[in-house]
């Protein structure tokens, strides 16, 4: 079973559906801890309702959550089919629509100890620059790092607020990736040229839970990962209960998939064409 966290119906629908209880008692519930979490001062405290909420769960006859859905934000070239989702290793180690893309435009990419960029022939020296912040990136991304590389494929686990997330406006000109490079190339045409010839949108998949990691709680374990995102699906549904506009999506937690696995197309669902004039 898996929470649908396409919109706030399917949220409420589903979290009732995996606590055997009704949408009315989920609210209920929610006013309770609500009541329980407010402070003298005004406001309330976070932890406390999230405690008020674990004890309402484990009252629950609950059905086991082993999927999860993944929603990862991508500008894709429009010869690309491909709904597999590479981890920036394979992505730019294999032949493809966006190695092509950038391969016509004079970079490639060799594997070393990390991954070399090479721009006309050239192998660019990035490790002196690396306290230059598009730098950094590329030193962390590339596999620099080794005790810690970072090839993740990542999403987002809530699809109802996404197009307020900042990662939603920082990805719609282009991959992190590519707006990097393009600033240490010294090429703002690459960024240009790849807008021109794509287009945004927000691919769905849906996941074992055994095979993604929360980037703020790495080392769950996945019963605790079920019983954590269920409290993240309470601290969503709490914004709706409280009448107010949500105005951002800083709360949406970041999936990443384990070892740097690609994401397989068997777990994929749908994708949605990001409409450009949400921002």
């Amino acid at each position: 079973m898996f929470i649908d966290t396409w919109s706030r119906d399917t949220l409420e629908t589903s979290v009732a559906r995996c606590l055997n209880r009704t949408i009315p008692e989920i609210y209920s519930e929610i006013e309770k801890a609500d009541q329980v979490s407010r402070q003298p001062e005004g406001g309330y405290d976070a932890d406390v309702f999230q405690e008020e909420v674990l004890k309402f769960v484990k009252t629950c006859d609950l059905e086991l959550l082993n999927q999860i859905q993944f929603y990862h934000l991508a500008r894709r070239l429009n010869i690309d089919e491909d709904v597999e989702g590479k981890n920036l290793q394979t992505l730019l180690l294999t032949e493809n629509a966006f190695t092509s893309f950038l391969r016509k435009r004079g970079v490639t990419f060799r594997e070393n100890e990390h991954i070399d960029v090479i721009y006309n022939g050239i192998v660019q020296d990035i490790s002196e620059h690396k306290l230059e912040v598009n730098v950094n990136y590329l030193y962390s991304r590339l596999g620099y790092y080794k005790e810690n590389l970072d090839y993740y494929f990542n999403g987002l686990a809530f699809h109802d607020q996404i197009k307020k997330n900042y990662y939603a406006d920082a990805l719609r000109d282009g991959p992190e990736i590519l707006s990097n490079l393009s600033r240490l190339l010294n090429k703002p045409q690459l960024i240009l040229d790849y807008e021109k010839s794509s287009r945004y949108y927000c691919f769905a998949y849906c996941v074992p839970m055994s095979e993604i990691v929360f980037e703020d709680k790495p080392k769950l374990e996945d019963d605790a990962k079920m019983t954590y995102f269920l409290q993240r699906c309470f601290e969503r549904l709490h914004q709706y209960w409280m009448g107010e506009e949500i105005t951002g999506d800083s709360d949406n937690p970041i999936l990443v998939l384990r070892n740097n696995k690609n994401m397989s197309a068997v777990y994929f669902t749908q994708k949605e064409l990001v409409d450009q004039e949400v921002f």
